[in-house]
């Protein structure tokens, strides 16, 4: 499945565009636990990021909007995904795909 979601204020996004991705591959797949990949971070929200947060011991955060979310650098997926597997989570990533637009700077 691809998911583009295109941010016209950059960075100022970040987290509404990675809710919005999360929120998409949710609808889809809503017994899984999404994590969705910005740069060096997955983030995760909602009951997702309760979950996540209560498996690593943190509280989780809420944003700017009043969501609860919950990121984590990308290498903790080496140590978390084994967790949630066996704790008996279905577990879906979200990668971004990158691509350069001939004519657009």
């Amino acid at each position: 499945m691809t998911i583009n979601i295109i941010s016209k204020d950059g960075e100022a996004n970040l987290r509404n565009n990675s809710f919005l991705a999360w929120q998409h591959i949710k609808m889809k797949y809503m017994d899984a636990i999404i994590l969705v990949r910005h740069e060096n971070e997955y983030y995760t929200f909602g009951s997702d990021a309760e979950i996540v947060a209560g498996l690593l011991n943190i509280e989780p955060v809420k944003d700017g909007e009043e969501r609860i979310t919950c990121r984590l650098p990308y290498y903790y997926t080496d140590w978390l995904l084994p967790k949630l597997v066996k704790a008996g989570y279905r577990v879906a990533l979200g990668e971004p795909l990158y691509f350069k637009l001939k004519g657009v700077s």
